[in-house]
């Protein structure tokens, strides 16, 4: 079995620093755009959904995914990752290696099965991402964050292409009610 050992960029998302009237925390489709060879892909929802509200051209946007992939500003967080593979991490050694547990959200299922890591970034001037910043509020109290609001204190690593069951034992050591056991790892 194949076990996931990389992180993988869902997007590059503009965003309020706090939500705003009616409660959004990001602009979201702010041109009509479309492929022009009709594909669905994920660069294509990426670019519709936030890249045309992110004040960069197309090409530029994309750029910029590619660019802070590349700086790598998770580098320890994924060595982590790595060494835990087919079992779980604590919640707290990932803030850690992140700077702090304001740097990074943790997106989670209700069995603590980790999801997806939401970075922040402070927009530059030119409209690209700057440095990265502690997450807002309104960041760190939303669904981006399930794994604190669904109470986890070590997250699950699923192996690829197949959910790994958690059984009640695992999900109360996931959850910090029993001491972890090298036996459910």
């Amino acid at each position: 079995m194949q076990f996931v050992t990389n992180l993988s960029t869902h997007g590059l998302w503009p965003a309020y620093s706090a939500a705003d009237s009616k409660g959004r925390t990001y602009p979201a489709f702010c041109a009509k755009a479309t492929a022009a060879d009709g594909s669905h892909t994920r660069e294509e929802h990426e670019w519709q959904k936030h890249g045309t509200c992110s004040g960069l051209a197309r090409g530029m946007y994309f750029s910029e995914e590619t660019r802070l992939v590349a700086e790598d500003s998770l580098e320890n967080v994924r060595e982590l990752l790595v060494d835990s593979a087919e079992s779980s991490v604590d919640v707290e050694e990932l803030w850690e290696e992140a700077g702090g547990e304001a740097f990074i959200a943790l997106k989670a299922d209700s069995h603590c099965r980790l999801e997806e890591i939401t970075t922040c970034w402070k927009k530059a001037s030119t409209s690209v991402a700057g440095e990265q910043v502690e997450c807002p509020d309104h960041v760190l109290a939303s669904m981006r964050n399930s794994a604190i609001t669904h109470g986890c204190r070590r997250v699950w690593l699923d192996k690829a292409g197949k959910c790994q069951f958690i059984n009640k034992t695992m999900k109360d050591m996931l959850m910090g009610k029993v001491p972890p056991d090298d036996s459910n790892n």
